[in-house]
């Protein structure tokens, strides 16, 4: 079925296939490269919303950032923010070789603290980053949304592990905490697409 879905999505362009190509050969976590149907989706809603001003918490090696600033309008900008020097090196080649560096600002340091210490009010947000702060990236990201904008938070079925009735590992626990802590947030309208490991679409009313 997977790769039914990948065979009738939208075409993937050279570049993407090139960043999602170089993340397996050059780093040794290749699978957190956001991959083509992820890819279609959030040029689909970039497109669709026609955000100004997106955030983007974890860039590995810029996949969804250049499929996000492919679809944004000529005014907008993208900031994305990473810890990883070396994979945010790779990014910025990729960005320079799509044509995008223009509109991508890429900010090196933790997601939380630049939440903390940022006063912009973003359009949309994308957030792949540590689960273990999946909650508090929430949290910290619901004020700095406009109303009518959109969250997206990637890997929230957690390979299945969400239906663990006593997990013991952090990165579980947070997920499912983030989960229940937006389904129960009447602040917000949500829903998990079942889409390659799980994408959380949340609108902030």
């Amino acid at each position: 079925m997977d790769a039914y879905l990948e065979a009738h999505a939208s075409q993937e362009s050279d570049i993407l296939k090139e960043v999602s190509h170089a993340s397996h050969a050059e780093t040794t976590q290749g699978h957190m490269v956001s991959g083509h149907q992820q890819g279609v989706l959030l040029g689909i809603l970039t497109a669709v919303l026609k955000p100004k001003l997106v955030l983007e918490i974890g860039t590995f090696t810029g996949y969804a950032s250049i499929a996000i600033a492919k679809a944004l309008q000529p005014d907008a900008k993208l900031i994305t923010v990473d810890t990883n020097k070396n994979t945010s090196a790779m990014a910025s080649f990729f960005f320079e070789k799509s044509k995008v560096s223009s509109s991508i600002e890429i900010h090196e340091g933790q997601g939380l603290e630049y939440l903390q210490m940022t006063n912009l009010i973003f359009d949309m947000v994308f957030i792949d980053a540590d689960k273990e702060n999946y909650p508090e990236y929430y949290r910290q990201t619901l004020p700095k949304v406009r109303s009518g904008g959109l969250i997206l938070i990637d890997n929230t079925l957690w390979y299945g592990k969400v239906l663990e009735a006593n997990p013991k590992k952090k990165n579980t626990k947070a997920v499912q905490e983030l989960n229940n802590m937006i389904a129960q947030d009447t602040r917000v309208e949500a829903v998990i697409l079942p889409l390659r490991d799980g994408l959380t679409i949340i609108r902030k009313k």
